[in-house]
């Protein structure tokens, strides 16, 4: 599983006395874990509203966009290409472990929530 990191201190100092199956085992925990705490701290901005620098058109749905918040939270929307580059004011509606999703606020004359 994990490659040997020669020539390290400790790969000359401690022997490698892990299975590969405890290893694996670790590594699964570990990812599930991590995913599990992800997915709360996704999950307390459902509700919120954040302002979102779309950077890129959604690499699943061709109807979305991506972005990020201030805080580097990956966030999925629906919007026009054009988009790409501004700041758009989102409403967080949904949350997984990876990322949220949200849809734009309408906001000023154009009504369009996005800033440029």
């Amino acid at each position: 599983m994990e490659g040997r990191r020669s020539p390290t201190l400790a790969d000359q100092r401690l022997p490698d006395d892990v299975s590969d199956e405890e290893k694996t085992r670790r590594i699964v925990a570990l990812q599930a874990r991590q995913r599990d705490i992800q997915s709360a701290l996704n999950a307390r901005l459902v509700g919120q509203e954040v302002e979102v620098l779309v950077d890129a058109a959604s690499r699943r749905r061709e109807t979305e966009l991506s972005g990020r918040t201030s805080t580097n939270v990956v966030v999925n929307l629906p919007g026009p290409p054009a988009w790409i580059g501004n700041t758009v004011r989102v409403r967080i509606e949904r949350a997984g472990p990876h990322s949220v999703w949200g849809r734009a606020i309408a906001e000023g004359a154009a009504g369009d929530g996005v800033e440029g």
